[in-house]
């Protein structure tokens, strides 16, 4: 059964229960992440989707503990049919990996000023 583009966006949206998205990371958690991707950290910010769904959970774990990978697909899936890019998506991590051990928080599901 497929879903139509109004259920395909609520399910996203709510997929997390989440109204804003936080990230926040630490050396520790870079250190995690580049040890669970066998890759550097500049590889993950590349704009894949997939290095950029493990960067987003990363950055989201700190402060939702029990976040998945596939959580995390959901939210950026509900970004995205709001009208994110990957990019986008990217600059937020960029912009939280420039504010290590401090929260980056945006609107889920409009887009962050100046995103």
């Amino acid at each position: 059964m497929r879903m139509d583009r109004k259920e395909a966006e609520k399910k996203a949206a709510g997929c997390c229960g989440l109204k804003a998205v936080e990230v926040v990371y630490d050396v520790n958690t870079l250190c995690r992440l580049e040890v669970l991707s066998g890759k550097p950290l500049h590889a993950l910010m590349n704009g894949d989707c997939q290095g950029l769904r493990l960067l987003l959970w990363a950055g989201m774990r700190p402060l939702v503990p029990t976040l998945s990978l596939e959580d995390a697909g959901c939210v950026m899936t509900g970004l995205i049919l709001r009208g994110w890019t990957l990019e986008d998506i990217g600059r937020v991590c960029a912009r939280g990996l420039e504010r290590l051990g401090r929260v980056q928080t945006f609107e889920l599901p409009g887009k962050a000023g100046g995103a």
